[in-house]
């Protein structure tokens, strides 16, 4: 591999990425970086603001695979994924002073998830009649929720603890189990195939997980 593998991650993610005063952190990152070096390559990443962002550079081109994308029926019929990594689940996060959550056979409330997300997906499939509000960025999502336009938002449990973790005011808490486990991985074109071989081969040098996300697993 002469060129660097330009890989396409969600900016606002922890504690997969997370862009801090314009330097990439997380445990992907890390991760990316250590499997391809071990295959003898290097890595571009391409920062944006939410998985939609991430499927439209995939398409136009400007990136060869796109991180931590949720291995689902519908995103098979588009992109071929590397071996996975991580398993997440998915949490309802609301906030500690509000309504009490009910379940969602009771729930009749509007919830907000990021666009083209695994949560937004899941949430379409499992839970129709649950009325949601896409936004681009977790931060926007937060945003969503302080601001009383939802009752609640889904995210990754893994991010979701991240964030209560970064909390200062410790209004965030997670509402009901966690649901929908699902493999994230490398996502990319048919075309790109060879990116995900070279991953995979690193992957199987390196493990999976890094020890960064050890405070985050369930015990």
């Amino acid at each position: 591999m002469s060129a660097a593998v330009r890989i396409t991650v969600d900016r606002q993610n922890p504690p997969y990425v997370e862009e801090v005063w314009g330097e990439l952190r997380g445990a992907t990152v890390d991760l990316i970086r250590a499997a391809f070096a071990s295959q003898g390559g290097e890595v571009a990443f391409d920062a944006v603001d939410g998985p939609f962002a991430q499927a439209m550079h995939l398409g136009a081109g400007r990136a060869d695979a796109a991180a931590d994308f949720t291995i689902t029926e519908r995103r098979l019929n588009w992109f071929r994924f590397s071996r996975h990594y991580h398993f997440e689940e998915l949490q309802l996060y609301t906030l500690r002073h509000g309504a009490l959550w009910p379940g969602w056979h009771h729930f009749h409330g509007t919830v907000g998830v990021k666009t083209d997300s695994y949560a937004h997906e899941y949430l379409i499939r499992h839970h129709y009649s649950v009325p949601n509000v896409p936004v681009d960025t977790t931060a926007r999502l937060m945003e969503t929720l302080r601001a009383g336009r939802v009752a609640g938002v889904v995210i990754s449990r893994v991010t979701g603890m991240a964030l209560l973790a970064q909390s200062e005011n410790g209004d965030l808490v997670a509402s009901g189990p966690p649901f929908g486990p699902a493999p994230l991985a490398l996502a990319a074109l048919p075309e790109h195939e060879d990116v995900l071989a070279t991953f995979n081969a690193g992957l199987s040098r390196v493990g999976g997980e890094t020890e960064l996300l050890s405070p985050f697993r369930p015990h």
